[in-house]
This record gives structure tokens, sequence and C-alpha cells, in this order.
């Protein structure tokens, strides 16, 4: 049978070691997520920022399209 000491030492001893060894192999799993986050959140902005830059091209296309065709009295389609 333990005695109140010896299960006092198996806590400190191994609650405390299990604990760190949860928390260190948690937390490289964490940083391989986060990393892979990272990276995917990256390409979102960079798809959203072409993809707003390619609507000002439109946007600058049909402006000059509409002034052409205003003065070549050009009905619109």
């Amino acid at each position: 049978m333990f005695t109140k000491s010896d299960i006092d030492w198996l806590k400190d001893e191994y609650l405390r070691s299990l604990a760190d060894e949860i928390e260190s192999r948690i937390g490289k799993k964490l940083d391989a997520v986060i990393t892979k986050l990272d990276t995917f959140v990256g390409e979102i902005q960079k798809r959203r920022d072409e993809d707003t830059v390619h609507s000002g091209d439109h946007s600058q296309i049909n402006d000059r399209l509409e002034t052409i065709e205003k003065q070549l009295n050009i009905a619109s389609v």
C-alpha cells in the first residue's frame, strides 16, 4: 500500500513529466497545423488580391469600351 508521501512523490514526478510530454507533443502538432494554415490563408489572400486586380481590369476595359461606343455612336449590346 502506498503512503501519502509515496503518492505525493508519484504525483510530483510522473504527473509533471507526463504533462510536460503531452504539452510538447501537442505543441509540435499544433505548430505543424498552424504552419499549414498560415500557408493556406496566404494562398487565399493572394487569390483575393488577384481577383480584386482582375475585376479592376474588367472595370477599366468596360469604361473604355463605353467611351469608344459613345464616341463612335455605336449602341452597346
